[in-house]
């Protein structure tokens, strides 16, 4: 078995598939922000949300539970 080691990885991106890290938050943090975020809509997937549905979000200011509420609140959802 092959084994590679790297301490950088250059990956071909569209530029217009980047971000800039926010000010104040670490490459490190940033990095596991979108977790949430999918982990929140794969819950909404499994228990098959429908129009009219309500959720009860038991940790809004954390992880998936805020991914939920800012997507709940969010104009473009409307």
């Amino acid at each position: 078995m092959a084994v590679a080691v790297a301490d950088f990885v250059v990956v071909a991106t569209p530029t217009e598939r980047l971000l800039r890290t926010p000010e104040g938050i670490s490459d490190e943090v940033a990095s596991t922000l979108p977790v949430a975020g999918r982990t929140a809509a794969a819950a909404l997937a499994a228990i098959g949300l429908r129009p009219g549905d309500r959720v009860l979000v038991g940790a809004r200011p954390v992880g998936s539970g805020c991914s939920l509420c800012s997507w709940r609140d969010s104009p473009a959802r409307r």
